[in-house]
This record gives C-alpha cells, sequence and structure tokens, in this order.
C-alpha cells in the first residue's frame, strides 16, 4: 500500500468577513519576490475577535517544505503549511518594519482536534488568529513571526517613525 496524502485542514470556524487580502505597493516593507500581499481589516474589529484559523496541510519535520514561508509549528513535531490548502490567513505578515508591535496572534485553540494521517493520532487543536487590540478599518494585520521566521528569511527590523 502507498503512503496516505498529507493531511488537509478544512477551516470548521468561518473566517472573519473583516478581512480581505490586498496586494501590497511596490515600497511596502513586506513586498518582496515571495511575498506581494497583505490581510488587511474591511471594517472595524474589536480586540479579542477571532479573525479565522490558518489552514493547510498537516506534516512533521519529516515532511515539511524547507522553502515553504507559509509553515506554522502546530506542536511538537506538527506542522501546517499553508502554501497548500491555506486561506487567506496565510497572507498576514509579520509586524517589523510596518508597525510598533503586533495587532493580532495565532494560538492553538484546543476545543478542536483532527485524526493524523500519518499515525492516526488524535491531534488537539487548531491554530487560530485573533486580535490583541481594536483595529481600524484598513489597517493591515500583523502577527509577530518571531526571531527566527526573521533570521530565516533575512527580515532586518528597522527603527519606525510613528
Amino acid at each position: 500500500m502507498g503512503s496516505k496524502p498529507p493531511q488537509l485542514l478544512n477551516a470548521h470556524v468561518k473566517t472573519s468577513l473583516k478581512v480581505t487580502v490586498q496586494e501590497l505597493p511596490k515600497d511596502h516593507p513586506a513586498y518582496h519576490k515571495h511575498s506581494k500581499h497583505g490581510l488587511f481589516a474591511t471594517d472595524n474589529i474589536a480586540k479579542g475577535e477571532i479573525l479565522g484559523e490558518y489552514t493547510g496541510i498537516l506534516c512533521d519535520n519529516e515532511t515539511k517544505s524547507r522553502t515553504s514561508r507559509f509553515l506554522i509549528k502546530h506542536s511538537y513535531n506538527v506542522y501546517v503549511d499553508a502554501n497548500v490548502g491555506g486561506n487567506e490567513m496565510m497572507y498576514i505578515n509579520d509586524y517589523r518594519n510596518i508597525a510598533t508591535g503586533p495587532n493580532a496572534k495565532f494560538y492553538n485553540d484546543s476545543r478542536y482536534y483532527y485524526r493524523s494521517n500519518k499515525t492516526n493520532e488524535i491531534i488537539r487543536g487548531r491554530i487560530m488568529i485573533a486580535t490583541l487590540r481594536d483595529i481600524k478599518q484598513g489597517e493591515e494585520i500583523v502577527v509577530d513571526y518571531g526571531e527566527g521566521y526573521c533570521k530565516r528569511w533575512g527580515i532586518i527590523e528597522q527603527k519606525l517613525n510613528n
């Protein structure tokens, strides 16, 4: 028998209708050959609101892509790669050089679970995105991807004047 295909996560939680993907202008700090988009608020969004789920394929250290910019660690040795099956949440940029800090965050919502195709074990949690503060219409949604991500992809933080 052949190996099972990677498990594709389907969102069980509806994505907020208050966000949309927009193409970034060429002078935007996050614009580069790998990323030309961002996620923006289409309406005012309250602090603590769930924006949606970060979807994609489940993978482990052996099967994860070494070149995907859309890889989020879910738990020990489990990752979600939005490069395949991802939704608009994959377009959230790191806050560095865009804002003074993140206005949203990733968190693992343990109310949800799924079964691994590879090991048949139950994996608890879904990676969700929620706001850290009130966000105004037109504002870009940004998170903290961490120093390791920034170092890997060459994001050098510069002091902002805002």
